[in-house]
């Protein structure tokens, strides 16, 4: 008889999860549901600017071609030689290691072959929120965006990113920002992706001395998940923090990596987590920071907290640091545990059914984290 501890098998993302027939609608969007799927957005739109890419439809409800900011449509099958810097990030590798490496390059095919997306160049501070409808509906199958965002020195910005895709269908979902000296960028994705679907991201970012770059990634659905972020600080000051929020429910698998790789001195990352699991949900959360000699008094914080609410549910925490110097400050820790019993029996003695009482639980942990600025802008979304 066999021995030893079974582990559960994970879903592999791979292209090899694609057939032709789900690209067949790619291409094939239309003005009239980008603007039902607009709708039903409500009043959460309203007045702000917007763009969107529905089923391959790329449009804006609100033209935000105004000083400081010019938006144009890429079309990654086309030709693209206008934009040098177009795909320059996204094979980003600094000698980081794992299954995302041979991920992204099998997306990445997918990404020149079939990408639709915006290219964004700011020149200056837009106060307002841009938001960003990437949704790809049962009928379309997959969703392949790309988005390349060049910020110029001293630029600030806030994007807010709502992916969504239907059961069965899937999104690739790409992104790379340059930023410039002392320019700010709080780049906040919402997954609100169903039950069955797929959703992949490889997002890039390259920071100049004395810009920030910020991650948000809220993920509260039952959509499986891949997602992998990096950060080159290039520059001295340099800064980017992860913020990530998730909660995976039913037979969801998550697996998100965060990588950031520190080039220069005085640079500073934060990583900070906090996952809900329930049921037989499974997640993986991957924080690796590389300090290179030379990057002194950097400082890096990585904390990874998470809840499981299911006698199968599964979080595996993996914080990794490399520091090739010695005049740094850095710190990781992980913790994972069980739903208080008790809590759960106090819930339950006062009248409130199991799965309300899970879901006050999830609430109270996640809440530190979702009631951060910029955050309040998913407020009515999620």
């Amino acid at each position: 008889m066999a021995t030893g501890v079974l582990l559960p098998e994970w879903k592999r993302f791979h292209p090899q999860f694609v057939q032709p027939g789900m690209l067949h609608l790619l291409n094939d969007g239309n003005k009239e549901r980008y603007e039902k799927y607009i709708q039903s957005f409500g009043d959460v739109l309203k007045g702000r600017q917007s763009i969107g890419n529905i089923d391959g439809y790329l449009s804006g409800q609100n033209d935000p071609r105004k000083p400081g900011l010019s938006l144009s449509a890429i079309d990654l099958a086309k030709d693209t030689g206008a934009l040098p810097l177009l795909s320059g990030l996204m094979k980003l590798d600094t000698g980081g290691r794992g299954k995302f490496h041979a991920m992204d390059e099998s997306f990445l095919q997918l990404d020149r072959m079939y990408a639709k997306g915006f290219y964004l160049n700011l020149k200056d501070t837009v106060k307002e929120p841009l938001i960003e409808l990437v949704k790809a509906s049962q009928d379309s199958g997959m969703l392949v965006h790309h988005d390349l965002i060049v910020l110029e020195p001293g630029a600030h910005i806030t994007i807010l990113r709502i992916a969504e895709g239907s059961n069965g269908g899937m999104i690739s979902d790409d992104v790379e920002i340059y930023a410039g000296e002392g320019s700010r960028i709080d780049y906040i994705t919402l997954n609100r992706s169903k039950k069955g679907s797929f959703y992949t991201a490889v997002k890039r970012a390259r920071v100049a001395e004395g810009a920030t770059v910020n991650w948000y990634h809220v993920d509260l659905y039952e959509a499986n998940t891949a997602m992998s972020v990096r950060s080159m600080l290039a520059g001295p000051r340099a800064e980017s923090r992860m913020t990530g929020v998730v909660v995976a429910q039913g037979e969801a698998q998550k697996d998100m990596s965060y990588e950031t790789f520190h080039t220069a001195p005085d640079t500073v990352t934060s990583v900070l987590v906090r996952v809900a699991v329930l049921d037989t949900a499974k997640v993986v959360y991957r924080a690796l920071t590389h300090i290179a000699s030379g990057s002194k008094r950097a400082k890096v914080e990585q904390a990874e907290k998470s809840i499981m609410l299911g006698e199968h549910a599964r979080f595996d925490g993996i914080p990794s640091l490399w520091i090739d110097e010695d005049d740094v400050i850095a710190s990781h820790s992980a913790s994972s545990g069980m739903a208080d019993d008790q809590v759960m029996f106090y819930l339950k003695s006062r009248g409130i059914p199991h799965q309300q009482a899970e879901k006050l639980i999830t609430d109270g942990f996640i809440a530190s984290l979702l009631n951060k600025a910029p955050l309040d802008l998913l407020k009515g979304l999620y």
